[in-house]
């Protein structure tokens, strides 16, 4: 896009400037941690915006999003499966797929501060889930799901 003809400069300068700000180590590593960290509200989001509300599906999807969420705040948090990924691909120090990463000379200050962040954001994440679904009670939903789950019937 920076080379385009067909783009005018304040959207090639623009551009220039979201590329500075990705190519940081923080922007790729914070972002693993966004994919791991809304992992879970996703799964329970997607059935309850399905057309059909299947009520069993619906059960088992808020255990299993609880489940995801309880293992990220009680898991390290550089053994998130994105995060993990990110760092693996992580080469010579500070590049990744061919670019090299700026402000990354020290990971290990990197990823505190995504640390601390990350680990905010998930503890917030999980006191909203909870207010949400304060009924919820994990061997209640269980039984619930056993009671009308027909196919064990």
């Amino acid at each position: 896009m920076v080379e385009d003809s067909s783009i005018s400069n304040t959207d090639k300068t623009r551009t220039k400037g979201h590329l500075l700000k990705w190519q940081q180590g923080k922007i790729l590593i914070g972002c693993a941690f966004y994919v791991d960290a809304l992992k879970a509200p996703s799964i329970l989001s997607e059935v309850l915006q399905a057309e059909k509300l299947d009520i069993v599906s619906s059960v088992q999807n808020i255990i299993k999003s609880k489940k995801s969420l309880k293992s990220l705040v009680n898991g390290d948090l550089l053994e998130w499966p994105a995060v993990k990924l990110v760092r693996n691909k992580i080469k010579n120090g500070n590049e990744y797929q061919g670019v090299i990463l700026k402000h990354f000379d020290d990971e290990d200050m990197v990823l505190q501060f995504c640390k601390n962040e990350g680990s905010a954001d998930v503890v917030r994440l999980e006191e909203k889930m909870q207010e949400r679904l304060e009924w919820s009670d994990i061997k209640l939903m269980r039984a619930i799901l056993v009671f009308l789950d027909t196919q064990t019937w």
